[in-house]
């Protein structure tokens, strides 16, 4: 049996993200989880493809088979996302289908681009094709490889560049989320988006912003957008801690008719938003209702308290992508060349103690 390491998390008990950690031999993981994760990795006889600058085989190819490689290009995200549950989520997916089409894997963070013309040379010559995480822009040297090879993408937001793409459904999130809150009978639902650059975000505000108007209870009082000072929407790093928002927090505990309800534009800010409810001593959920995006890893199910969200196919976006490629690459399908040809995934939402139903004041529980 293949295992991936969504199933090596699993079996030991962990988050994807630990055995990615595991994997690598970070420093931040508790010893005896260690322990454990790779006794599971021993017994599985699980084969990682290393996170360098190049990685080996993830899989055997068929005797007679000529083994093909994919180059997955991530030039928005440096290094210091290898540990880190998102592209953990994203890796299972692409690591399922390269088990399933015995291909080669490697693997180019944004660091692997300060030498451009190696970049490109290596790329072309060791690769038959380019999965790439999608950003808002890409770089040249990104579309020459493109103009080169047969290319996909996956990601949060689809590109203009003439590729195949699987993209979250950030849209139909907010809106989801919205809808859901609304049914619990909230009117006042606030939304926070922290990184305005971040199309995306933008995305899931739109979403809310839709669902707000067609049922007649927007209010601009309770649409936030701000800079929180931790984020960039063109950092290639990964937050190190959560934002804080105590003056958005105490202008909407200040405002006549306060929110009931809170979105925020992903779990990391939501995660921050519980932290400054904490701080302002407000109460989630009797005072506030908090729920964020994404799911993209087990610490939101052991906050404090439990995140609501809506968990996004990370995972399955960038395994679709890759099956898109490998397509191209064998000559399976028809993608047209000429034009972005764009796939989107939907979310679920996924309800949990931040998020009660709306009780009106002075009404027993």
């Amino acid at each position: 049996m293949n295992y991936s390491i969504r199933d090596i998390a699993r079996i030991a008990g962990v988050s994807i993200g630990t055995v990615s950690r595991v994997l690598n031999k970070a420093d931040n993981v508790d010893e005896a989880i260690r322990a454990r994760t790779l006794e599971t990795i021993r017994r599985t006889g699980y084969q990682h493809a290393s996170r360098g600058r190049r990685t080996g085989s993830v899989s055997t190819p068929a005797a007679g088979r000529k083994t093909r490689t994919i180059a997955l290009l991530s030039p928005g995200m440096s290094s210091e996302w290898k540990t880190h549950e998102l592209w953990a989520g994203y890796l299972s997916g692409i690591e399922q289908t390269c088990r399933e089409r015995r291909y080669q894997l490697l693997i180019y963070m944004a660091d692997a681009a300060e030498k451009e013309e190696d970049l490109l040379k290596d790329v072309l010559r060791r690769c038959d094709g380019i999965l790439l995480k999608l950003e808002r822009k890409f770089p040249e040297y990104v579309r020459k490889l493109i103009a080169g090879l047969p290319a996909a993408g996956f990601g949060a937001i689809p590109s203009r560049e003439a590729l195949p793409q699987v993209v979250l459904n950030n849209s139909l999130a907010g809106k989801a989320l919205t809808e859901k809150l609304i049914g619990l009978g909230h009117r006042r639902i606030a939304f926070l988006n922290h990184v305005p650059g971040n199309s995306g975000f933008a995305e899931r505000s739109g979403g809310y912003l839709e669902t707000m108007k067609e049922h007649g209870l927007f209010d601009p009082a309770l649409l936030l957008t701000t800079d929180s000072g931790n984020a960039s929407a063109d950092s290639l790093k990964p937050e190190a801690l959560p934002p804080r928002f105590p003056e958005e927090v105490r202008h909407l505990a200040a405002l006549p008719d306060p929110p009931s309800a809170v979105i925020a534009a992903n779990d990391w800010a939501a995660l921050g938003l519980l932290h400054t409810c904490a701080d302002e001593g407000i109460a989630v959920p009797d005072t506030f209702s908090v729920a964020g995006i994404d799911d993209a890893g087990p610490w939101t199910s052991f906050c404090v308290p439990p995140l609501a969200t809506v968990a996004m196919p990370f995972g399955e976006s960038a395994r679709c992508a890759a099956a898109i490629l490998c397509d191209r690459i064998e000559g399976v399908g028809t993608y047209p060349d000429n034009a972005p040809s764009v796939v989107y995934l939907p979310g679920k939402v996924i309800l949990r103690e931040s998020v009660q139903p709306f009780r009106r004041k002075g009404v027993a529980k």
